[in-house]
């Protein structure tokens, strides 16, 4: 369960929201009325990252047409592919 917390309060509850927040709650933090911020636990930002991270990567290998006979040869004539896509 996400709580809606203002600055302010965050400010004075900090060390009372961080106890919460190791305890599995996340709270999104508000400034006039913006969000500015979301704590959550490190389990959770972690396993966001890592699920954001395989889609990513998931979406850059389809875009990828290089055979392993390509590569091999790449190897032996010493030339690599770079991130740009061309060869370093």
């Amino acid at each position: 369960m996400v709580s809606i917390i203002a600055f302010t309060q965050a400010k004075t509850k900090f060390s009372e929201i961080l106890d919460r927040v190791k305890n599995g709650e996340e709270f999104v933090i508000t400034r006039h009325g913006e969000i500015i911020a979301k704590l959550v636990p490190v389990q959770s930002a972690r396993s966001e990252e890592v699920k954001k991270t395989i889609a990513q990567l998931r979406t850059l290998r389809k875009g990828i047409k290089i055979s392993t006979d390509e590569i091999i040869t790449w190897k032996k004539k010493g030339q690599r592919y770079n991130n740009f896509g061309k060869y370093a």
